[in-house]
């Protein structure tokens, strides 16, 4: 089962961290925490915890609110014998809140357009620093996402 980690602001994950990226490729009204109900975009990611462990973390962009929600597995990280099915069970939750999930291959992504990647999700990003361009990363992110 998954529960929003109020400690986290956003997916704070670097490229090489993460081992799968779903995202989704509509924006369906969601409520969260009692707010009003807003478009939001969501991504469900595995992230490596060693060589016998990955995390799976769904992260949700609601930009009108200006906030991101993170939903963390309530037992922690899985085994990699579990892994098809609590990535199965995070892509169910995804979807059973409207998100249309698609894979985006990450493994197949260079550097380039994995930088592109995460800054166009903008759940792997903390809400303050959208639109900053003080820092490099960013700026290189935004100027290969415009191509």
């Amino acid at each position: 089962m998954f529960s929003e980690d109020a400690q986290s602001r956003f997916i704070d994950a670097p490229p090489d961290a993460l081992e799968a990226v779903y995202a989704s490729i509509n924006s369906p009204q969601v409520q969260v925490g009692g707010a009003t109900p807003s478009p939001a975009k969501g991504v469900v990611c595995v992230l490596g915890a060693g060589p016998d462990a990955a995390v799976v973390v769904i992260g949700l962009c609601i930009e009108s609110a200006g906030r991101n929600v993170v939903y963390r597995r309530d037992e922690g990280p899985c085994s990699r014998d579990e892994l098809p099915d609590v990535l199965e069970e995070a892509l169910a939750f995804a979807e059973s809140m409207g998100f249309m999930i698609d894979s985006l291959n990450w493994p197949s992504l260079d550097d380039e357009h994995r930088l592109a990647v995460q800054y166009e999700l903008k759940v792997f990003s903390a809400p303050e620093q959208r639109g900053r361009d003080d820092e490099p990363r960013l700026a290189l992110a935004r100027l290969l996402s415009s191509f």
